[in-house]
């Protein structure tokens, strides 16, 4: 993406030198999504992400976000929405008392994009 941009070719032979001005757009996998990952109405069971749309979109339209949550014990990332169109969503089956990290994923026809995650957030009612 930063290699978009005008390049100049320049030929040279004994005849002499000939330049011409490319302008080249790089398409490539998104960016990540613009941040903060926010984290609202968290309780023991459920809580809503929301976040903002890539700055660097790859040159394509985004198509849909990926997100992801991991209890901060494992190592794997566990599936919530595979092809999310709108930018939050519900994630639903915490387990009451876990800790878990978030992270959501833009993708376009370049491919999936560079993550944003979340802080750690215990996994609990308020006022309890």
């Amino acid at each position: 993406r930063r290699d978009s941009g005008q390049y100049v070719l320049t030929l040279q032979n004994v005849a002499g030198t000939r330049s011409l001005a490319v302008n080249c757009k790089v398409l490539d996998r998104p960016g990540p999504p613009a941040g903060p990952l926010e984290i609202t109405g968290l309780t023991a069971e459920k809580c809503h992400l929301s976040w903002g749309p890539p700055q660097e979109n790859g040159g394509a339209d985004i198509d849909h976000y990926i997100v992801e949550k991991r209890e901060t014990s494992r190592i794997a990332w566990t599936l919530c929405e595979a092809e999310y169109p709108a930018t939050s969503c519900k994630v639903t089956k915490l387990l009451r008392g876990n800790e878990y990290i978030f992270r959501v994923m833009g993708v376009n026809k370049y491919g999936v994009g560079e993550p944003l995650e979340s802080h750690a957030v215990k996994a609990q009612d308020p006022f309890t």
